[in-house]
């Protein structure tokens, strides 16, 4: 039986491409999910929708489920208390671009939760899909 040798070279090359296909499987931190996604990872238990827009956006209309902390509120303590719940947070606002919802997903990666996205097209593309909206105060 022939023996082939591998080179070292070889190995590199080998954990380069294995280590390139990994990570093109996980979205990065912050990324964007659309309402289906998103409405399916809730529903499998995977994860939790953050509303950031304020508290009377909030009261007036939301994502069912979904736990209001608006933008303003952020801080070390209320992040910790909603990472530790162990899911993938989906920040969500009313913005156009998501510049809040962007805006907050970054505070959570700058403290070293990297588990966040973004709701793409935020509340008002959950709500064109379809997707449960209820009026209500802060859990």
């Amino acid at each position: 039986m022939r023996r082939t040798a591998i080179s070292p070279g070889m190995v590199v090359l080998v954990v380069a491409v294995a280590t390139m296909l990994f990570s093109a499987c996980q979205p990065e931190p912050g990324a964007s999910v659309d309402a289906a996604t998103a409405y399916e990872m809730v529903q499998n238990g995977e994860a939790l929708l953050l509303d950031v827009r304020s508290a009377e956006e909030y009261e007036e209309a939301h994502i069912a489920e979904a736990i209001s902390l608006p933008f303003y509120d952020i801080n070390e303590g209320e992040m910790a208390r909603i990472a530790a719940r162990g899911r993938v947070i989906i920040a969500y606002c009313a913005c156009p671009h998501e510049e809040t919802s962007i805006a907050a997903a970054g505070e959570f990666i700058q403290a070293g939760y990297e588990n966040v996205r973004v709701l793409k097209g935020g509340i008002q593309d959950w709500a064109a899909e379809g997707y449960p909206l209820r009026p209500g105060l802060r859990p």
